[in-house]
């Protein structure tokens, strides 16, 4: 039997082996490029900024940069709408609808209202006083709570001008703690009237029991957050300031839950003395919840009497005899709305 043998031409051998070959050659490529790196966390070690600055940031670079020293830094920008003007953002996730301005109602003579916003994000109440003696009035306001920051806010004054009380002279650097009320009376007899407000009870340590009134001492530099006077008084719920003894100097009148009312007295300070005179009144209230406290001259004889309202349509008159005395209460019920005015309460 004859048997023959046909061989291939070395052509086809040779494209055989480069198929081989490219296969191969794909295979290790896609195996350690794709593979093993993914498989394998990857380090890339540049100890010099020279060695880091071959490279350049990818979207990333809009607001960052590599420093010096190799640490990574924002880029301020202030200018976002490029209209050659410093921009202010404020982040927050929340709109500030909760936080009604204050409005300034003004009537003319012929009775014309006009209404405008001061810059004042909530508040609860407001009192007035010439804080720095330029004969103009300046507003203190008492925050609101509105649930979603911190208990501790700031006392905002607006100082008063000739066009009025515009943002640029409004400050809110006086700290406070779940406040209620604010008053002002020159406590210490410096001729600079003081803020007075009704806090929570106690939220730092050191400070006494009961509600704490933080008494902000003036002064000719005005106010600052570190020269206070804080004094507990238990179940405190009001406050107001008249001037109860006719010395001159306005005093406060702190309402108590247990139908007592405490009395902050004006008084000349010696040197480095930081106190006031205290004194507390008991008053035979009915039972009633009572709901706010205020004073003035109801009767027209030249003193200050004070009035306490409650939640029966009942308005309470402390009648002031001078010397720091009082009549006995009296009922009025012809006020039947009086408990709509203080609601804040």
């Amino acid at each position: 039997m004859l048997i023959m043998i046909k061989k291939k031409p070395a052509c086809e051998l040779k494209k055989k082996l480069f198929k081989l070959f490219f296969f191969f050659s794909f295979f290790f490529f896609f195996f350690f490029s794709i593979i093993i790196p993914r498989s394998i966390a990857q380090t890339w070690i540049e100890d010099s900024f020279k060695d880091f600055i071959d490279g350049k940031l990818d979207a990333s670079g809009n607001n960052i940069y590599v420093s010096y020293d190799g640490k990574i830094r924002n880029i301020h920008r202030f200018d976002y709408n490029n209209d050659g003007y410093i921009d202010l953002i404020f982040c927050q996730t929340h709109d500030r609808i909760y936080n009604l301005p204050a409005t300034l109602g003004e009537v003319l003579p012929d009775r014309t209202i006009i209404e405008s916003n001061l810059a004042v994000a909530g508040s609860l109440q407001v009192t007035y006083g010439d804080l720095n003696h330029d004969g103009f009035y300046d507003l203190i306001f008492c925050p609101n709570n509105n649930g979603i920051q911190n208990p501790r806010r700031f006392v905002t004054i607006i100082y008063g001008g000739e066009n009025g009380w515009p943002a640029s002279r409004s400050t809110g650097h006086l700290p406070v703690n779940d406040m209620k009320a604010v008053a002002i009376a020159d406590l210490n007899k410096d001729g600079w009237e003081d803020i007075v407000t009704l806090n929570s009870e106690a939220w730092t340590y050191g400070q006494p029991s009961g509600n704490i009134i933080r008494i902000f001492w003036g002064g000719i530099r005005g106010f600052l957050n570190t020269r206070f006077y804080d004094k507990g008084i238990p179940n405190a719920i009001g406050i107001t300031s008249e001037d109860y003894d006719n010395d001159g100097f306005d005093n406060i009148a702190i309402l108590r839950k247990d139908s007592a009312i405490t009395f902050l007295w004006s008084s000349s300070q010696e040197e480095n003395k930081v106190d006031v005179d205290i004194a507390t009144a008991n008053f035979d209230f009915p039972d009633s919840h009572k709901l706010c406290i205020a004073s003035g001259d109801v009767n027209n004889d030249g003193k200050s009497d004070i009035l306490v309202g409650t939640d029966k349509n009942l308005l309470y008159l402390l009648p002031s005899l001078g010397k720091r005395s009082w009549g006995e209460n009296s009922e009025n019920q012809l006020i039947s709305s009086f408990k709509y005015l203080n609601w804040r309460y």
